[in-house]
């Protein structure tokens, strides 16, 4: 998985990414045969922040909100609109969108763990990924089954239902009642 995340923000400079609220990729390597990732160091993630808050809301103003979620639309916005590679089809699927992928930095918010990033074109994908309490429906039901084996079909607006459910939670300071009713019934 480090070598996909490797490979998708390699499309981006790190200049642009931190322009779009993506966590750039400074630097990598490899150490005895792994792949290692040099990221900007960031203060905390956004379910820390949510987890510490003191009360049911937030202790941040509605303009601090407001740029928080227009951030996290920026980098999804920048993630559904990368080209591919040449003779590949363009637009990526972050699917797994979740508070845990959202760090802190300087009270701006980026985006992070590309790990899973699909590329959206015709095929369709056998594996059920990301974070079931977080997954758009589609993400989490099979479209057909081929041979018994569960294909999944999906294009980036599968990353509009967690986005959604993680405005819910900045907003209401709480999480959906369906994230982990939902996962449990499908799964």
């Amino acid at each position: 998985m480090q070598n996909k995340e490797i490979e998708f923000l390699r499309r981006l400079t790190p200049e642009v990414a931190m322009q779009n609220h993506i966590l750039p990729l400074l630097e990598f390597g490899h150490t005895d045969g792994a792949p290692v990732m040099v990221l900007p160091l960031c203060s905390h993630s956004l379910a820390e922040v949510y987890e510490q808050r003191t009360d049911a809301a937030f202790p941040f103003d509605g303009a601090t909100l407001v740029r928080w979620i227009g951030q996290i639309a920026v980098a999804l916005k920048t993630v559904h609109t990368l080209p591919g590679k040449p003779g590949e089809p363009g637009k990526f699927s972050h699917r797994d969108l979740k508070m845990q992928n959202v760090l802190v930095k300087d009270n701006d918010l980026y985006l992070s763990d590309y790990g899973i990033v699909k590329r959206i074109g015709h095929n369709l994908t056998f594996s059920l990924a990301g974070t079931p309490d977080w997954g758009a429906p589609e993400m989490l039901l099979p479209k057909k089954l081929d041979n018994g084996d569960p294909i999944f079909q999906f294009d980036e607006s599968a990353d509009l239902y967690p986005l959604g459910l993680l405005i819910h939670a900045l907003v209401t300071g709480n999480y959906t009642r369906a994230q982990g009713q939902v996962a449990d019934q499908i799964i």
